[in-house]
């Protein structure tokens, strides 16, 4: 016998306590914020601006993802209502629909991070393709812990 719960049935944090799920979503965006105070000063010490763009990079990048992940899930959902009809929508929770488009949660951080890491090595002395590469897999780092928790249905559903 398995205990399987049915997609239409299972319902992420988000749906059951939000408070929570935002507490999740402020973490991750804190989170965001301190890894890009501390590769600055890693990989470029004397330049002021590699830290104010680093230190904008991961959170603008978190919630652009956010409304992104969200947006296109209620369009794609609003596509297939019209272009199907009711057999075209499955018969899915709020967070099973979320979790089929995790995946957006991932190229916002790695485009976002690679981007300012170009930027921190034109400015820094710890070479070129050293700054790039670290910002490049901490942006893909985080995107994947993103993706991980909008999978899990944690992070909470934008209203209104």
């Amino acid at each position: 016998m398995t205990d399987a719960v049915p997609e239409s049935q299972r319902q992420g944090l988000a749906e059951t306590n939000p408070l929570a799920a935002g507490l999740i979503a402020m973490g991750v965006f804190l989170l965001g914020g301190l890894i890009c105070v501390w590769l600055p000063r890693w990989l470029a010490p004397d330049s002021d601006f590699a830290a104010f763009i680093s230190f904008l990079a991961l959170p603008a990048a978190f919630m652009l993802s956010m409304v992104l992940w969200q947006g296109v899930t209620v369009l794609f959902g609003l596509f297939r209502r019209i272009t199907r009809g009711k057999r075209g929508v499955r018969d899915t929770s709020i967070t099973g629909a979320l979790a089929r488009k995790a995946w957006l949660l991932i190229p916002a951080p790695v485009l976002f991070n690679t981007g300012t890491g170009i930027a921190t090595g034109l400015l820094g002395h710890s070479g070129f393709a050293l700054t790039v590469g670290v910002y490049a897999g901490a942006g893909l780092a985080y995107g994947l812990l993103c993706f991980g928790l909008g999978r899990a249905g944690m992070l909470p559903i934008l209203e209104d």
